[in-house]
């Protein structure tokens, strides 16, 4: 019994850091990042556009899904998910 407290206590503090790792300094995840710089998109001048480009790249390659398979998603708006796509491919 006090082998799996032991190890339930050591389980849980080695995947601590991959729930915190999904959110940025602010504590937000990476879906509501994505989804306020789209907002944004098309961008009024390039600092924006800049601004929303670096927050997206900073997300990473599950950012980058998460942009891909929403392009899929039918009768959707999609200028805000192609300026997105491209600007974090450029």
């Amino acid at each position: 019994m006090k082998m799996r407290k032991i190890f339930l206590a050591l389980a849980v503090a080695a995947l601590m850091p991959l729930v915190t790792f999904a959110q940025d300094g602010r504590g937000r995840s990476i879906s509501t990042i994505i989804a306020d710089n789209l907002q944004t998109l098309p961008a009024d001048n390039v600092k924006a556009y800049n601004k929303a480009m670096d927050e997206i790249a900073k997300t990473g390659a599950e950012g980058v899904e998460m942009l891909v398979t929403n392009l899929n998603t039918i009768g959707k708006e999609r200028t805000a998910l192609e300026y997105a796509i491209n600007g974090v491919a450029s």
